[in-house]
């Protein structure tokens, strides 16, 4: 099963996305940038889902000196 890693800091956001995912992929959450790069390279994820831009986690992704193998996916309101 692929493992998805879902980013937000609402947690009610976080609860809906997992609920909607989890038949189909095992599902982690993190509730800041931070907590998602702590973790991302120990667990192996397959996809990190941020429900927002959180921005902490787009510069260190886009500036920082971190090498993960994952692949994000941002979702964002118009």
């Amino acid at each position: 099963m692929k493992k998805i890693l879902v980013v937000d800091d609402e947690i009610s956001i976080i609860r809906a996305t997992k609920r909607s995912l989890k038949e189909h992929y095992e599902i982690f959450t993190a509730s800041s940038g931070k907590e998602a790069l702590d973790n991302v390279d120990l667990t192996g994820y397959d996809i990190m889902l941020c429900v927002q831009i959180i921005p902490s986690l787009y510069s260190l992704l886009l500036y920082g000196n971190t090498c993960i193998t994952v692949t994000v996916i941002y979702l964002v309101a118009p």
